[in-house]
């Protein structure tokens, strides 16, 4: 290969493998894809304290609304009817960590009997704000991070275009993609935060004190929410 050639194919790789960039995961309640993804940070990428970065957010929404909120008493910027959903967002620094999160979450899928259609795991949470979703910069125009994603994505499914406030995808076999220049997260509340999953046994101690230490570190911050209206929040 000619050395102008061999000079341009280096540059095209290098975002590749250079990407620091935020992803974001949607697909059920948040607390449990949070601590997926968490132990992928430390188990994988052997972050640890405050170079752990996934934290609960509420995202994709097609509002002018600056903030969004839990349920709460006083009906305050309610996430769903925002039109957000509850998703992850975590840095990914690299191809290799992209493929790895990828297969966390696709990993979070389940068949619906034997029509060889996937959805999420979690699918006793029904509605919009369920909805499965990925966010990265581009969106779905992003040919480089989208060949990523359909590579890693076991389950033949059909990637969409999000345009904000979407439907739910329980049962289709589909993802929204959305970009996140277009749409940005906004931070679930503290007391939502590395939070147990209802249903399944109570995560450690260890898990539950990362709230402080990256609330600390400033990864985490108040919002400006009411109280949700949540026992553990009260």
């Amino acid at each position: 290969m000619p050395p102008l050639l061999v000079h341009v194919f280096l540059l095209l790789l290098l975002p590749l493998s250079t990407l620091a960039e935020q992803f974001v995961f949607g697909a059920g309640c948040f607390w449990g894809m949070q601590h997926n993804f968490i132990l992928l940070e430390q188990q994988q990428w052997k972050r640890t304290g405050q170079h752990l970065t996934t934290v609960a957010a509420y995202f994709g929404g097609n509002t002018t609304n600056k903030n969004a909120c839990y349920y709460n008493v006083h009906d305050i910027a309610v996430y769903s009817e925002e039109g957000h959903g509850e998703v992850v967002a975590l840095d990914i620094t690299s191809l290799s960590h992209a493929r790895d999160a990828l297969k966390v979450y696709f990993n979070t899928f389940v068949t619906a009997g034997n029509n060889g259609i996937w959805t999420r795991g979690d699918y006793y949470d029904v509605g919009p704000s369920y909805r499965s979703m990925i966010g990265v910069p581009g969106g779905i125009h992003n040919n480089t991070i989208m060949n990523v994603v359909r590579a890693a994505d076991p389950h033949n499914t059909t990637f969409v275009e999000g345009k904000g406030s979407d439907a739910d995808t329980l049962g289709l076999n589909q993802v929204w993609v959305y970009n996140t220049a277009e749409y940005p997260i906004h931070q679930a509340e503290l007391c939502l935060q590395f939070h147990d999953l209802q249903g399944y046994p109570k995560y450690t101690t260890e898990y539950h004190d990362l709230k402080s230490v990256l609330e600390h570190d400033g990864r985490l911050n108040s919002t400006s929410c009411p109280m949700p209206e949540i026992d553990s929040c009260l």
